[in-house]
């Protein structure tokens, strides 16, 4: 059951709570290895948030349930 979750996302990892966070990347602009390795090092949504406006991008929350969290990565 795990095993779906990730296979469908672009990056995804479990925290500390047991919750699995995916991120999709859905943007057109070419920094998606530059993101993934970063979301790889960092897993604070603060400084994420903050790097991806760096690169003009915005994380969307688009899926929040008990067991899993799903976010986008979009265009500003």
């Amino acid at each position: 059951m795990i095993n779906k979750a990730f296979n469908y996302c672009d990056y995804g990892y479990v925290n500390h709570s047991g919750k699995m966070i995916c991120f999709h990347y859905k943007s057109k602009k070419r920094v998606k290895t530059k993101v993934i390795n970063f979301l790889k090092k960092e897993h604070q949504e603060a400084n994420i948030i903050k790097f991806l406006k760096e690169l003009e991008l915005k994380l969307d929350n688009s899926v929040s349930s008990r067991r899993y969290k799903h976010y986008d990565i979009i265009d500003l």
